[in-house]
């Protein structure tokens, strides 16, 4: 199977177009179409579906060197007359992933997971609109924006979708959600959970077990007793500390990629500007001299669904 496939010397634009074709032949009986721009693409009254792809401009396949990547992104979406997008699911890897397996061919356990998500998160949803358009939308839970629990998808739903389908009575339930998503401590939570995700794969274990975690909620006061006296202080900031100090103690490891995602990321780069930070920013950067493991991650070939 290898050598075999080794031989044929696949392209990147092969491999892509090997996954677009899964998935459309799943697709064709339903009544979509294959765009000749590779678009995937179905109309119903006054909505339009479509799915649609973003490959990366360094996809690569080295036959000599048996490496390789075929990064892409997936788009679906629902779109009215008026604006795109109004119903979205987006795979929202960092850095979108990779289709391509270990031995240079489609990862064909990756687009089955990728298939399964548009089936539950877009098409039964599609389905749902088109039987009865209320209940589907309640089903949803009328949020504007939702994740995967790992992150590595993101679902997001706009008011002009229950214009176009007759729910506007239910815009008010969506408008309350939306006024909530929009919080700082709701936003928080997101950025945190969204980061741990990220970067949990780099993360060094063993100090994890062994670092003590009430030196590093000093460190995290200090950083926030520092800011609350910079204009770089705001409502956000205060949601991100209370986050920090709410994280329970018996989840070690996530207590300690919050502490680093509230004193690194965001702040870090501010100390370096700041003198009279010096003593903070030194703590900061032996914290991540100790936590994040320096060496390139393994392309990541599928996801942790």
């Amino acid at each position: 199977m290898h050598k075999e496939s080794v031989a044929e010397e696949l392209t990147t634009v092969d491999i892509f177009n090997q996954m677009t074709q899964i998935l459309f032949s799943r697709l064709e009986p339903l009544g979509w179409k294959l765009l000749k721009n590779g678009d995937i693409k179905k109309k119903s009254g006054k909505l339009t579906y479509k799915i649609f792809f973003f490959r990366s401009y360094k996809n690569y396949i080295n036959y000599n060197a048996k490496s390789g990547s075929v990064t892409t992104e997936i788009y679906c979406y629902i779109d009215t007359a008026q604006r795109e997008g109004v119903y979205a699911l987006k795979f929202e890897k960092p850095s979108s992933f990779n289709i391509l397996s270990e031995n240079l061919t489609l990862n064909t356990v990756l687009v089955e997971q990728i298939w399964k998500i548009i089936e539950q998160e877009f098409l039964e949803v599609i389905q749902g609109l088109e039987k009865n358009p209320r209940q589907q939308l309640l089903k949803t839970g009328l949020f504007p924006i939702r994740y995967a629990i790992d992150y590595s998808y993101e679902l997001s739903l706009r008011r002009e979708l229950l214009e176009a389908v007759g729910a506007t009575d239910l815009l008010h339930i969506y408008t309350e959600n939306s006024n909530f998503y929009k919080s700082p401590e709701n936003s928080a939570v997101i950025s945190m959970e969204n980061y741990y995700y990220t970067i949990r794969d780099r993360v060094n274990v063993d100090y994890c077990k062994k670092v003590s975690l009430e030196e590093l909620s000093t460190l995290a006061d200090e950083a926030y007793s520092f800011l609350r006296q910079t204009d770089r202080y705001d409502e956000f900031t205060e949601a991100k500390y209370q986050y920090v100090k709410s994280f329970p103690k018996t989840d070690r490891f996530k207590s300690v990629i919050a502490v680093f995602w509230f004193v690194y990321p965001g702040i870090a780069p501010w100390f370096e500007k700041d003198p009279n930070a010096q003593h903070i920013l030194k703590k900061v950067l032996d914290f991540e001299e100790k936590l994040i493991v320096r060496k390139l991650r393994k392309a990541e070939s599928e996801m942790n669904i």
